[in-house]
């Protein structure tokens, strides 16, 4: 399985989710500022939760971005049948006697999900529960 593959792809992915949050931070932040927006009464909170929905994606836009350049910089380690689980391995789990798990271990993007080479792949990090015991 090449690893430079997976993250292209992850890559492409999360940039794709990018464009969408900022598309939908535009639209919120002009349904916040719109005339529409204005309160016609006191108890009219239109404006004022679309200005929280437009900085929640923004906040949300901006945590994706530097997501995605940490992922851009990441060194992708080699390894082999004897080198123990660590950050970048890809991990196949057996879960039953007719089902295989693959897993992609990161530091960031988990609960992502990567179509590869036929495969399908999970990302996980080493804070989630599987991630902690597959590490070492």
């Amino acid at each position: 399985m090449n690893k430079q593959n997976l993250i292209t792809t992850l890559i492409n992915q999360l940039e794709e989710t990018l464009d969408l949050l900022i598309e939908s931070a535009l639209e919120a932040r002009e349904a916040a500022t719109g005339e529409e927006s204005k309160a016609e009464n006191k108890y009219d909170t239109r404006g004022l939760e679309a200005s929280y929905l437009a900085g929640a994606q923004a906040k949300r836009s901006d945590e994706l971005l530097q997501t995605l350049n940490l992922i851009k910089r990441l060194e992708l380690k080699t390894f082999d049948n004897t080198t123990p689980i660590d950050l970048t391995a890809i991990v196949t789990v057996q879960i039953d006697e007719d089902e295989l798990k693959n897993f992609f271990i990161l530091p960031y993007a988990g609960g992502s999900k990567i179509e590869a080479e036929g495969k399908s792949f999970s990302v996980i990090t080493p804070v989630s529960p599987l991630g902690r015991a597959l590490m070492g």
